[in-house]
Order: structure tokens, then sequence, then C-alpha cells
């Protein structure tokens, strides 16, 4: 398999989902989903944050599946800093979002 020689920036998280999740549809019909996820790094720090968006079908899995609370792991391609926006993104492609562990949900 031949490799790509263009620049690429990836990264991995692994982090609770802070709030819930987001999903839309673009003007052409494909859904996203955003995720917002953090990883605590103590007391007197701010935590690291990271917004996700993922597109197609596993967006639309993601927007009725995944809450907050939840433990998600995710691999993608950091996404170029926008004006206005406090945090780097990440763009996550199908197959590189995987659910860790379901936050403890209170019984009625």
């Amino acid at each position: 398999m031949a490799r790509s020689k263009e620049p690429v920036a990836k990264a991995m998280i692994r982090g609770h989902i802070v709030r819930e999740p987001e999903t839309a549809r673009t003007m052409a019909g494909t859904w996203i989903c955003r995720l917002t996820v953090d990883k605590p790094v103590g007391p007197a720090s701010r935590p690291v944050r990271m917004a996700l968006y993922v597109k197609g079908e596993l967006a639309k899995r993601c927007g009725s599946n995944l809450f907050e609370g939840d433990l998600i792991e995710a691999t993608g391609e950091i996404g170029p800093l926008r004006m206005g926006v406090g945090h780097q993104e990440l763009l996550v492609a199908d197959g590189d979002l995987k659910l860790r562990e379901r936050r403890a949900r209170a019984t009625a």
C-alpha cells in the first residue's frame, strides 16, 4: 500500500462528553454531529477541551446513542483554527470513534 506524502496532523483523545451531542444536516443533506470532550488535568488547571466533528452515518448514530458523561475515544485529523473558537477541533472519520464507558445513570 502506497503512503501519501501529504502533510497531516492527527490526534487521539479519550475523555468524557461534557455536553449533549448536537446533530444537524448540511445543505447537501450530510449528517454532522458535534461532541465536546474534556480531560481533567487537576483542580488548579483548566481541563483540556476539544470539539469533535463527525460526518455521515456515524454522526446520525452519535446524536442518538451518546450522552453527556459517556467516556469516548476518538482519532482524527486536527482541523484548522477558526476565528471565534476557543479550543482546537478534531475531524473524526467513520470508524474512528469508540464508546469506552457509559455514564452511570440514575434509575427511577
